[in-house]
């Protein structure tokens, strides 16, 4: 698999989004859309995601409007539609979803949006009936923050730590670490919600 400077899931939101804005704003019928999609290995993840995304729209697009504050640019606001579906309806970490959609933002043109997408994004997944999530305060590192969250889930899965707990050894563990040390790598990680 070719590495790329984006977050796993990223490229394939981004299309998604791109896909469900046309179906959207321009009224395009989303086999219509789906059959200018190039064979590339997220064909399939694209597909699925757009199809879930439309199939939910009436249920995402009005929690997702509640969560904004200010008037966004289409692909933007399908974006924020296309990640609600997936941190709703996938099984994937939310926390990753949130990362790929920052990316995703980049990737559709717009990097003013990405704090607006960290946010709205972090707010739907407590609203949507998730009691706690790990956010950052910055862009992380994608190493760095992936071995801090498998700490994590192991200390507080495996060993059954209480949340808090478990974030604050897996950022002492990153901070221990000489080629990790400094405080960007494991200071940006906040629990909010339930601590326990």
């Amino acid at each position: 698999m070719a590495r790329t400077p984006w977050a796993p899931g990223a490229p394939a939101l981004a299309a998604a989004a791109r896909a469900v804005d046309e179906v959207i704003r321009c009224g395009h019928s989303a086999d219509a859309v789906l059959a200018g999609l190039a064979n590339g290995p997220d064909r399939a993840a694209i597909r699925a995601i757009t199809l879930g995304t439309l199939r939910w729209y009436l249920r995402l697009a009005p929690a997702v409007e509640e969560l904004l504050e200010t008037r966004v640019a289409s692909a933007v606001r399908a974006l924020l539609n296309v990640a609600a579906h997936q941190i709703e309806y996938s099984r994937n970490v939310p926390e990753a979803t949130v990362h790929a959609a920052v990316d995703a933002a980049r990737l559709l043109g717009t990097p003013r949006a990405t704090g607006l997408a960290n946010a709205v994004l972090r707010r739907f997944d407590i609203s949507s009936g998730t009691p706690s999530l790990i956010a950052t305060l910055w862009n992380v590192h994608k190493r760095s923050s992936q071995r801090l969250l498998n700490d994590f889930y192991q200390l507080w899965i495996g060993e059954q730590l209480p949340k808090w707990r478990a974030l604050q050894t897996a950022q002492q563990r990153l901070h221990a670490d000489p080629e990790y040390s400094h405080p960007y790598h494991w200071a940006p990680f906040v629990l909010i919600g339930d601590w326990g």
